[in-house]
C-alpha cells in the first residue's frame, strides 16, 4: 500500500530529522532560510492538528500564500489532516484575482489557509468566501499530530489547470495519484545519493508543486527554491542558485531557457559554475531545438553539458509526468518535412537524430525542427489516436495523445460530463479508459514528439498549422518582438478562416518602424508557412493574456482582440 506524501515526510522527520529538507531564498539570492525534516514536520503538525480539530477531513481548503516555507507546511498539513488542498495564487493582479474568484466559485471552500499578513489584506476583498473559516497558519500554536490516516484513494488535492485553453478546472488527485507520479519520476531519473534540487516555478500546480517541491520530499534530497518573480526580474538568479548550492536537478519551460540564453548580460556570468547541473528538465510548453541549442552554446563555457538537457512531457490531468529523455543521453532534435507534417505525417528530412548542428533548424520553409520528449514512463500506456475514427494510428502518424497510468487523475471537480469525455476514452481492443490529453503528436523510434494543442490547430485551405509554430516564426522575425510575446489564432472572414497575429513589441518612436515590423512579420509567416496573416496587431508588453505560469492564453487573447481590448502600440 502506498503511503501518502505527508506520511513519508513524517517518517523522514522521525528517522532523519536533522537532515536538510528545504531552503528558501527570500530575496532570490542570499537571504536564505532553511528547515530540517524535523522543523518541517513541526510546522506541518501545527496545521494538521488545527484542521483535524475543526473536522476538516474531506472538506476543501484554499491555500493563499506567497511562495515560501509556510506555504509548503500548510499544503502538507492540509493533506495530513484528510482535508482537500486547493493551491491558489494570491490575487496580486486583476487577472490573478479573476482566476482566484473562478477557483473559489468552482470549489466552494470550507477553509482559507493563509498567513496573518495576507488575511489582514485579502479577507475583506474576497466576498465569495465569507462563508469559509480563515486560518492564519503562521499564528497557530505549536501542537503535536499523531500521524496521517488517509485512505490512499481518497481525494487530497484539486489541482486547478493553468487555463491556457479556457476556464481553469479542478483536477481531482488522490494520495495514490501523487505518490505514483513521484515514484514514476524517481524511476525515470534513477537513484542518486548526491542529488540536490532547485526550483523557481510557481509552487501552485503541476511542474512547480508536484515536480519541483514534492519530488524532493518523496525521494529525500534537499531543495533550494525561490519565487518566480525573482527569476523573472533577474533570470541569472536561477543559475546563480544552481552554481552556489551545487544543484544537480533543476528546470523549467522553454521560455526560461530562452530568457537565460538571450537576456542575461555577459558580466553577470562571471564566476558561474554549472558543471554540477546533471539534469536540466524542460517541459510545460513546446520544447524548441534552437532554444536549447542556444542555451547550451551560451553556458558551455560555464560548465553546462548538452547531456544534461532533459526534454519531457506531462500535464496536470496526469498529475505531472508522462514521458522524458532517459538520463545520460543527448537530447534528440529532428527536422521534419513541413508540408507533410501539416498533412498529418511525420517524414524525417535527414534521418539524423542525436544533437547535430544540421538538425537544429527550427523555422525554414521546407522543414520544421522538433525535440523528442523522450520515452513513455514505465507503467504508463500512451497511444496516438484518430478521435474521429476511434482508431489507433501507427508510427509517424499525427493524432491526439491518449494516456493511461496510475497517476492519471480521477477527473474534474463537479464536471461529470467533461470528466467522462476527457478521462473516459476507449480504444477497441485496448485497456482503458484513457485520458485524452488535448495535445497532438506522434511516436517515432520509441520517442514521443508533441506538435501542439488540438484546440490551437489553425486549418487554412485544408492544411493544419499549429499556433506554436507560427508564433515561433513571428518571435524570430524582428528584434523588437519580445520572446514569448506572440499569439496566433484564426477568425472567421466571410466563408473562410483567416490568421491573426498579436505581437508584443518594444515601443517604437517612429510610426514607419511600426509598419515595417508588421510587414516583416507578414512576409516571414507567409514565406515559412504558406499562409498570409489577415492582420498583425502590435501591442505593448503585457497585453497578451497569459496563464499564471506564463504561457499564452490563445482563446482569451482572441477574445481581447475581438473586443478591441488590446493596448496597441500607437
Amino acid at each position: 500500500m502506498c503511503r501518502p506524501i505527508a506520511e513519508i515526510v513524517g517518517q523522514r522527520a522521525a528517522i532523519q530529522g536533522g537532515a536538510l529538507a528545504l531552503t528558501y531564498l527570500h530575496d532570490g539570492e542570499n537571504d536564505a532560510e532553511s528547515w530540517t525534516y524535523a522543523q518541517l514536520w513541526q510546522a506541518v503538525s501545527r496545521v494538521a492538528a488545527d484542521l483535524s480539530a475543526r473536522g476538516a477531513a474531506g472538506k476543501r481548503a484554499v491555500l493563499l500564500y506567497e511562495p515560501g516555507l509556510e506555504y509548503i507546511a500548510a499544503f502538507l498539513g492540509t493533506m495530513a489532516s484528510g482535508a482537500i488542498a486547493v493551491p491558489a495564487y494570491p490575487p496580486a493582479s486583476k487577472r490573478m484575482a479573476e482566476r482566484l474568484r473562478g477557483v473559489i466559485q468552482d470549489c466552494s471552500p470550507d477553509f482559507v489557509l493563509t498567513s496573518a499578513a495576507f488575511a489582514a489584506v485579502f479577507q475583506g476583498q474576497l466576498p465569495d468566501v465569507t462563508h469559509a473559516s480563515w486560518i492564519a497558519t503562521d499564528a497557530l500554536p505549536q501542537a503535536s499530530f499523531d500521524g496521517v490516516t488517509a485512505d490512499r484513494d481518497a481525494l487530497t488535492m484539486l489541482q486547478y489547470t493553468s487555463g491556457s485553453t479556457g476556464s481553469p478546472k479542478g483536477v481531482m488527485l488522490s494520495h495514490a495519484n501523487i505518490v505514483a507520479n513521484c515514484a514514476a519520476v524517481y524511476e525515470w531519473l534513477g537513484p542518486d545519493p548526491h542529488r540536490r534540487g532547485c526550483i523557481w516555478l510557481p509552487p501552485y500546480h503541476d511542474m512547480g508543486l508536484l515536480g519541483g517541491i514534492l519530488q524532493p520530499l518523496f525521494a529525500g534530497f534537499p531543495l533550494v527554491f525561490l519565487s518566480p518573480m525573482h527569476f523573472v526580474q533577474k533570470p541569472v538568479r536561477w543559475l546563480q542558485a544552481i552554481s552556489q548550492h551545487r544543484i544537480t536537478l533543476s528546470g523549467g519551460p522553454n521560455f526560461a531557457y530562452q530568457m537565460c540564453a538571450s537576456d542575461i548580460p555577459d558580466e553577470e556570468l562571471e564566476g558561474l559554475d554549472l558543471s554540477c547541473w546533471k539534469e536540466a528538465f524542460c517541459g510545460a510548453e513546446p520544447v524548441r531545438p534552437d532554444t536549447l541549442t542556444a542555451f547550451c552554446k551560451r553556458f558551455e563555457p560555464s560548465g553546462f553539458s548538452v547531456r544534461a538537457v532533459n526534454p519531457c512531457y506531462g500535464l496536470a490531468e496526469s498529475t505531472l509526468i508522462v514521458s522524458g529523455k532517459p538520463p545520460g543521453q543527448n537530447p534528440i532534435y529532428r527536422r521534419f518535412d513541413r508540408e507533410r507534417l501539416e498533412a498529418g505525417a511525420a517524414v524525417d528530412c535527414d534521418a539524423r537524430g542525436e544533437h547535430d548542428e544540421a538538425a537544429e533548424t527550427d523555422g525554414s520553409k521546407e522543414a520544421i525542427g522538433l525535440t523528442s520528449c523522450g520515452v513513455v514512463t514505465s507503467g504508463y500506456d500512451l497511444r496516438i489516436v484518430d478521435p474521429a475514427a476511434g482508431t489507433e494510428l501507427g508510427q509517424g502518424q499525427i493524432g491526439e495523445i491518449w494516456v493511461s497510468g496510475p497517476s492519471v487523475a480521477h477527473g474534474y471537480w463537479a464536471r461529470p460530463e467533461e470528466t467522462q469525455r476527457v478521462f473516459g476514452c476507449q480504444l477497441p481492443g485496448a485497456k482503458g479508459p484513457f485520458l485524452d490529453t488535448g495535445d497532438r503528436g506522434f511516436l517515432q523510434d520509441g520517442q514521443l514528439y508533441v506538435t501542439g494543442r488540438s484546440k490551437d490547430l489553425i486549418i487554412i485551405a485544408g492544411k493544419n498549422h499549429y499556433s506554436e509554430d507560427i508564433e515561433h516564426t513571428v518571435e524570430s522575425a524582428h528584434g523588437s518582438i519580445y520572446r514569448g510575446g506572440a499569439v496566433a489564432f484564426s477568425v472567421e472572414a466571410g466563408s473562410e478562416e483567416a490568421v491573426i497575429i498579436l505581437a508584443e513589441v518594444r515601443v517604437q518612436r517612429d510610426r514607419r518602424d511600426i509598419g515595417a515590423i508588421a510587414q516583416t512579420i507578414i512576409a516571414q509567416v507567409t514565406q515559412v508557412h504558406g499562409v498570409a496573416p489577415k492582420e498583425v496587431v502590435l501591442c505593448r508588453r503585457g497585453s497578451i493574456a497569459r496563464t499564471t505560469s506564463g504561457k499564452v492564453r490563445r482563446a482569451a487573447s482572441r477574445a481581447l482582440y475581438l473586443a478591441g481590448g488590446l493596448q496597441q502600440v500607437a
